[in-house]
């Protein structure tokens, strides 16, 4: 089961969520009744690959399923699903979201022929559900919609596609923080039976007369008594902020790019700018664990935490000796040369990391029966360059697909 997560890259892009055209008249099916050859010969494998092809003037999501994952990732294969797009999977099927109509849509897909068919369409905005967030899928028979900027939450059952209830809870405090602000609520992480959320907390393009509420802050949504408990943390920053899980399941909240610029040109109390913390699967802070990387290296900004392996973080960082750029430059810093690097938590020992020289950032992860699938991304003369890479052992890959002009958006392995 694989739910997608917001990347930086994605971030970037996560206004066109807003846009989605997920309609019939798009689909491609294998034929008018979405009849199933009961004497086709199963494939083997079963790869759920959604990716995006940027365009001048928009990007076109797709998704596909492939016995082998395509080396090289082509629109032609694939069924395209609108301007922008959010997928997820559970047991066989896939499901889709149409943000614009307030409407999830659930495909199965032809084990033989590896064609999908869309069979179920339930609507949200039949229950009054205004903000549409990505679902999150617990059980076959127990899913959500949370909208955290209303307080409000749609239960559904993702076999019979029939909502189950809706109720409101305690709305997100910090959505009308001040004038110009905006939060983000909309990536879910399942842990111990509940459902963590990020706080992602920003403004609009206006400089630079604002001041941020200091500290992280995770929205905690309790499924079996249908309430939602905010727990903050002050030793750390509350802007763009997301959950690094290691192999083990443990839940590490780290900063992102987007401090930097809040640290350079807003008013700020908080001074955890490059502060790594750790969350609990009971929805608490680790009040003994604080890994502070401006103590450790030489950091002007984190690019990004790749990964956490263990007890190791492969993070990129922009060093000291860079310095800050004009306000109409600020994003100048995607741009400049990385430092990536193994840091030990135990014993704070920094080692150089070689195995993702070519990306300019950590991309992100897939776990897949236990191996590890690397979404990297690059950029080459202003034109996207995105792969697949297998993970033979830790900082050695293989590269198994790509795509030029675009990006990976999620990875899975339904069978």
């Amino acid at each position: 089961m694989k739910f997608n997560k917001l990347t930086n890259k994605k971030q970037t892009l996560a206004s066109m969520l807003l846009i989605a055209v997920i309609s019939f008249g798009i689909f491609s099916c294998s034929d008018d009744n979405n009849e199933v050859n009961p004497d086709g010969e199963e494939k083997e494998n079963g790869w759920f690959v959604h990716f995006e092809i940027d365009n001048p003037n928009n990007s076109i999501h797709y998704m596909g399923v492939y016995e082998q994952i395509p080396e090289k990732m082509e629109p032609s294969n694939a069924v395209e699903i609108g301007l922008g797009a959010s997928t997820m999977t559970y047991g066989d099927n896939i499901y889709t979201v149409n943000a614009s109509a307030n409407t999830l849509t659930k495909w199965e897909v032809n084990k033989a022929s590896l064609e999908l068919n869309p069979i179920q369409i339930l609507s949200i905005a039949s229950a009054g559900f205004s903000n549409f967030n990505e679902p999150i899928i617990l059980s076959e028979n127990q899913a959500f919609m949370i909208d955290l900027e209303e307080g409000s939450v749609v239960e559904w059952n993702p076999t019979t596609m029939k909502i189950i209830e809706t109720y409101n809870v305690t709305p997100n405090p910090l959505v009308d923080f001040e004038e110009g602000s905006w939060t983000q609520t909309n990536t879910f992480y399942p842990s111990n039976d509940k459902i963590f959320i990020p706080i992602r907390f920003g403004v609009t393009d206006d400089c630079c007369d604002f001041t941020y509420p200091g500290g992280m802050m995770v929205g905690v949504f309790d499924p079996a008594s249908k309430t939602i408990t905010y727990v903050s943390d002050s030793r750390s920053f509350a802007a763009h902020v997301g959950f690094i899980l290691n192999e083990r399941g443990d839940m590490y909240q780290t900063p992102s790019i987007y401090n930097q610029i809040t640290n350079d040109f807003y008013n700020h109390d908080d001074p955890g700018f490059f502060t790594i913390l750790k969350f609990n699967p009971d929805g608490n802070y680790d009040p003994n664990f604080e890994l502070k990387l401006n103590e450790i290296l030489p950091i002007k900004m984190l690019r990004d935490v790749a990964f956490i392996s263990g007890d190791k973080i492969v993070l990129a960082y922009i060093d000291t000796t860079h310095a800050t750029p004009t306000w109409d430059d600020r994003w100048s810093f995607r741009n400049q040369e990385t430092e990536k690097v193994v840091l030990d938590m135990n014993t704070l020992e920094v080692t150089p990391f070689t195995g993702l020289d070519k990306y300019q950032s950590g991309g992100e992860w897939e776990v897949i029966n236990g191996v590890n699938y690397h979404l990297g991304i690059n950029q080459i003369d202003g034109l996207w360059y995105a792969t697949i890479l297998l993970e033979n052992s830790f900082g050695n890959y293989t590269e198994v697909s790509n795509i030029e002009g675009g990006f990976y958006i999620s990875l899975d392995k339904i069978w």
